[in-house]
């Protein structure tokens, strides 16, 4: 599927764009790193739920497919992640030395809605975060839930997710955690995975998908129009049109997984676009961490700041990607292969 790739280099340069540049350069005022973020939720809910599926379909018992899983995850996510950890503490870049417990042990999360900041450079790390715990609880959720009710346990998830970031907020501790906490995201990574769960292309798959593509983006196009207006409908709707999002991304991933035509399609078809794509956990994680060096460079006029940073982590992300992640993904796979049952 080698246009959720150029989905990938689109969410992660949207993320990119904001956190290098300030909100009056974002175009319609829109926050585009949170549309990069759930892009890619919904993209780890498809392919991780697709991962399972095949995996426990194939292995003799659940702990060999877990195991092998969860080896493969680590290999590919946990390296780079203490490489850039060790040697941001090493610079003295903070607030890493102060709270880099957090970051190792994939807690990020957990702490930003403990002080209520996002503590720029590492706040990112909470999407990781919900990544890692995504990693840990989904694969119990899809071996111990009979099939024939899967579907219908994922959905109650989704529409757990708005509520608990309506309530979390209600009870005024808020608006980080209602952000960042796994309940928070889950309808994100829910909607991914029903996407999974469903039957493979179908007459009655595309138009469930047109369907909720059309109602996701309206749901997050109408919150748009009445943001900064002061009324119950504004406050409420907030938690909608991330939901909204999450339906809208789900229609887009259905359709780049089978392949888009047209010029849309050969745009996504675009070499250097997919290979940002695979290095897009590189550029993720190392984008902020590279602008907090920089800015350290006191002769870098502000305005060389921005694209200095992203020819940096561009790259960075590529002799990472080549030198260290592909090669331990390769090893992963040879020596967690599952033996088919």
């Amino acid at each position: 599927m080698p246009q959720l790739d150029s989905l990938r280099a689109i969410a992660v340069f949207a993320v990119i764009y904001t956190h290098y540049l300030p909100s009056p350069y974002w175009p319609f005022g829109v926050y585009w790193g949170d549309l990069g973020v759930r892009c890619f939720f919904v993209l780890s809910g498809f392919l991780i739920t697709s991962i399972l599926l095949r995996d426990f379909d194939q292995s003799p018992d659940f702990t060999t497919a877990w195991r092998a899983f969860l080896f493969r995850r680590f290999l590919r996510l946990m390296p780079l992640l203490a490489a850039t950890l060790a040697i941001a503490y090493a610079l003295d870049i903070k607030p890493v030395r102060e709270t880099i417990f957090w970051h190792i042990t994939y807690l990020t999360n957990f702490y930003l809605a403990r002080v209520e900041d996002w503590q720029a450079p590492v706040g990112h790390l909470w999407s990781l975060a919900v990544e890692e715990q995504f990693y840990l609880v989904w694969p119990f959720f899809i071996y111990l839930v009979p099939r024939r009710h899967i579907v219908k346990a994922t959905l109650l998830l989704v529409a757990l997710s708005p509520l608990f970031r309506w309530y979390w907020r209600e009870q005024g501790r808020g608006d980080v955690g209602a952000w960042v906490l796994p309940l928070g995201s889950v309808d994100a990574l829910g909607t991914g995975a029903l996407l999974a769960l469903c039957p493979a292309d179908t007459a009655v798959r595309r138009r469930t998908l047109a369907l909720i593509g059309v109602v996701g983006a309206g749901c997050w196009l109408l919150f748009q129009l009445y943001e900064g207006r002061r009324s119950a409908w504004t406050r409420y709707s907030f938690d909608l049109s991330i939901l909204g999002l999450a339906l809208f991304f789900a229609w887009l991933v259905g359709k780049l997984s089978l392949g888009l035509r047209g010029p849309v399609g050969r745009c996504l078809d675009n070499k250097v676009l997919q290979y940002l794509g695979r290095i897009s956990y590189g550029l993720y994680l190392l984008h902020p961490f590279v602008q907090a060096l920089l800015s350290r460079w006191k002769s870098l006029p502000s305005y060389f700041l921005a694209p200095f940073s992203t020819a940096f982590t561009v790259l960075f992300a590529a002799a990472s990607w080549h030198f260290l992640e592909k090669p331990l993904r390769a090893r992963g796979r040879r020596k967690r292969r599952i033996p088919v049952a």
